[in-house]
């Protein structure tokens, strides 16, 4: 694998790491104030408090809460979301390396392949060269019988 593809692959995970750290850290700034709200609503709807007389801030007051309760059940749930995001971000880009390195792998055998058949090609028109350099009465008996048993076929079949 190339460095400029492994450090692609990288700030792509660092990238998707980021994002889902970044929304953690937004999701906790806001638990304070959540906490906070729910410590005043809480306040407001105890027996004896001036707000709990008023039968809609009563409502109001217990849908708080049960909102707060829920957003408190809910960050659990987000943190597990969050891992399981963060491990399936993990599980691709590994599964992506190791395409990568099979794909790097399957080129450089077809390209050492691709090497052979050449230097086995330029051999073999050294090797006839060389024969040739070597019989030129020879090579040109064979290629006037050569020519003289292609004509007599092409003839016999027309």
């Amino acid at each position: 694998m190339s460095t400029s593809q492994g450090k692609h692959k990288s700030d792509l995970h660092k990238s998707d790491t980021q994002t889902l750290v970044s929304q953690q850290t937004d999701f906790n700034k806001l638990n304070p104030t959540i906490n906070t709200h729910a410590a005043t609503v809480n306040h407001a709807t105890e027996p004896g408090h001036a707000a709990i007389r008023d039968p809609m801030l009563a409502s109001q007051a217990q849908g708080m809460n049960h909102a707060m309760s829920d957003s408190h059940e809910a960050h659990p749930r987000i943190d597990h979301m969050s891992n399981q995001a963060h491990d399936a971000v993990e599980r691709v880009a590994h599964a992506a390396e190791r395409s990568v390195e099979q794909l790097e792998h399957g080129a450089a055998r077809i390209e050492r392949q691709a090497e052979q058949l050449s230097a086995t090609g330029q051999h073999w028109a050294d090797s006839i060269g060389e024969n040739i350099r070597r019989h030129p009465v020879a090579t040109l008996g064979v290629a006037v019988a050569s020519g003289a048993i292609l004509s007599w076929l092409l003839r016999s079949r027309g």
